[in-house]
């Protein structure tokens, strides 16, 4: 569960309140990868006074393990309250200064302005500051999203004037004899990559899955003792086995194509096993908190002594330096502090915010870029690399026209519902009498698509009608669009509407994506062998190679599938060096 809390209004903080209210933002959870924060949390929050007796004392790293899912959800909501009752006497300041001190996941929800006035950003130079004619100053873009060693993330100029280079590029004589022969048709782009796996969840998984579809090797690892939020969450193949290791679809799907090596890295032995890995690696991908990685003799540094070949990468919430650098946590927070949350939802409501953990769904697709990127750098140089992504900082580019409204026409982008500042109508209407859940997205960003909109309901007389009138009629004209769609059927509506030539879908939840034709055809949703229920389903990506498509053949691995695989066949491993490691307590 996430959750917007109220904090004091009394007291403001000039940075993290402006403009917004004290609106915090809280996720808690069970489960060991974040039980304990949580349990931490909740001690504050008896101190305060405000925790129910009975709630007092419950461990949550073990919420699950001997209770109904029901008695969770209950027990989750009760807590969610005493905890609004805790926070609601405190500033935004004082809270986020005590989540920095007590490490809590637990931050502010901030504004685009703020954004662009949080201390953190300016000091990793996250900022490109381009002098740009057209309104005659410095503006500051989002710039860039990770940092390297030794080469690192290229600084943009200004944006080109309309038709700029149009000469240059037409006059442009490339000569394609310069180009490398392409690889053999049967040979997956990533073939021979193999990559070190150190993250959870979605952001890296995600990223590393997709060199997994297209040839890598990956190794993920993990262990009993820290065990991936993503295996005790999701839907469950069996419901009476709510924990079980191998039970969670998402699991299985965010982690097709991967190895699974168990190793504890809190035992000391396990040191040399990473380091022998890392020998035999090219990419080392993690997702520790700054430092964690270094006081385990596993710095970037001696992993590139191992392998000076190697890229290493991090992915956090907001990279390995700065003053927020040390702040664990997850996408949802990522968002809340990049902005997002004060532009998504109602004026007159909390803040609503993108579903889940909203950068680890933006991250992924820039952390793979990245991996790709130095993959090529290596190849044309022969030299290894450090790379220091920030989620935050990735996520902040999704929102450049909300950060540059501010910067250079200081207009504060708020939240507004399902309307558009530049399109009308722009929503979602309810169909079927109200009575299935079903609705329908109707978007007109031209006065074409308007004029064959309103062809289609029937309201001809109003199909003149240019943005600006729409716009000051919108109350009017959303009227009539509830009207109509609410008697009809959402896909067919969509259908009909489609082939009017109108931007409209039915707005699907999970049985409708299932059963999307599109997605049918486009073979999204992959049957996989998998070892214990015979098959389960993973996703492919939104795009295809001419020559690899890259569609998934087997499931994520289940726990430690791989330990003697990897340890014999890659690092040269006897079975008494492998006993001697159990014994001692890495491998679980």
């Amino acid at each position: 569960p996430y959750f917007f809390f109220n904090a004091q209004e009394a007291i403001r903080d000039p940075l993290w309140s402006r403009g917004l209210g004290d609106v915090y933002k809280r996720q808690f959870l069970p489960g060991v990868l974040v039980g304990s924060f949580t349990n931490r949390l909740l001690e504050w929050v008896n101190e305060e006074g405000h925790l129910d007796e009975d709630l007092y004392g419950l461990d949550w790293t073990d919420l699950l393990t001997d209770r109904a899912v029901e008695d969770v959800a209950s027990i989750t909501e009760r807590t969610a309250q005493c905890l609004a009752n805790a926070l609601r006497s405190h500033s935004k300041h004082d809270l986020f200064a005590m989540a920095q001190r007590d490490k809590l996941l637990l931050v502010p929800v901030i504004t685009p302005e703020d954004v662009l006035e949080t201390p953190h950003y300016a000091e990793r130079e996250f900022w490109d500051e381009v002098e740009v004619d057209q309104v005659g100053k410095k503006v500051r873009f989002p710039g860039p999203w990770a940092h390297g060693t030794p080469m690192a993330v290229k600084r943009l100029g200004r944006p080109p004037l309309l038709g700029e280079h149009t000469q240059e590029v037409l006059n442009e004589n490339r000569d394609i004899r310069t180009v490398k022969p392409t690889p053999a048709a049967d040979k997956l782009p990533f073939e021979g990559v193999t990559v070190l796996d150190f993250t959870w969840v979605y952001a890296g998984p995600f990223a590393t899955r997709m060199l997994g579809y297209y040839g890598a090797r990956v190794i993920r690892v993990e262990s009993q003792t820290r065990p991936d939020q993503v295996r005790t969450s999701g839907l469950s193949r069996d419901p009476e086995d709510l924990d079980g290791p191998e039970n969670s679809q998402q699991w299985h799907s965010i982690n097709a194509h991967k190895e699974s090596l168990q190793i504890n890295l809190k035992a000391p032995e396990a040191r040399q096993v990473v380091l022998d890995l890392a020998a035999k690696s090219d990419i080392v991908v993690n997702a520790f908190s700054a430092g964690v990685l270094d006081r385990i003799g596993l710095s970037p540094s001696e992993l590139l002594e191992a392998n000076p070949h190697l890229i290493v990468c991090s992915t956090t919430l907001f990279g390995q330096s700065g003053p927020l650098s040390p702040i664990p946590g997850f996408g949802n927070m990522g968002a809340a502090t990049g902005g997002y949350y004060e532009l998504t939802g109602w004026a007159d409501r909390l803040p609503a915010g993108p579903f889940l953990a909203y950068t680890d769904a933006t991250s992924p697709r820039l952390t793979a870029a990245l991996l790709m990127a130095a993959l090529d750098y290596r190849e044309r140089t022969g030299e290894g690399m450090l790379l220091d992504f920030s989620q935050a900082e990735g996520g902040i580019h999704f929102l450049t026209e909300a950060v540059l409204d501010q910067e250079v026409n200081g207009f504060a982008q708020s939240r507004m519902g399902n309307a558009d500042r530049w399109m009308a109508p722009h929503s979602v209407y309810e169909c079927a009498h109200g009575e299935k859940d079903e609705w329908v997205a109707i978007a007109c960003e031209d006065d074409g698509q308007w004029q064959a909109l309103a062809q289609a309901i029937g309201k001809d007389e109003l199909a003149n009608l240019e943005v600006p009138e729409r716009l000051e009629r919108e109350e009017e004209l959303d009227q009539i669009l509830k009207d109509w769609c609410l008697p009809r059927d959402a896909a067919e509506t969509t259908e009909f509407l489609q082939a009017a030539g109108v931007p409209a879908h039915q707005v699907q939840n999970s049985p409708e994506v299932t059963s999307d034709e599109q997605l049918i055809h486009r073979n999204h949703f992959v049957e996989v062998p998998h070892e214990i229920y015979d098959t389960t389903w993973a996703e492919q990506y939104g795009f295809r190679l001419s020559r690899s498509d890259g569609t998934p053949t087997r499931s994520g691995p289940l726990w430690g599938e791989h330990n003697f695989e990897i340890l014999s066949d890659l690092l040269g491993y006897d079975g008494d060096q492998i006993a001697d490691l159990v014994i001692a307590g890495v491998l679980e």
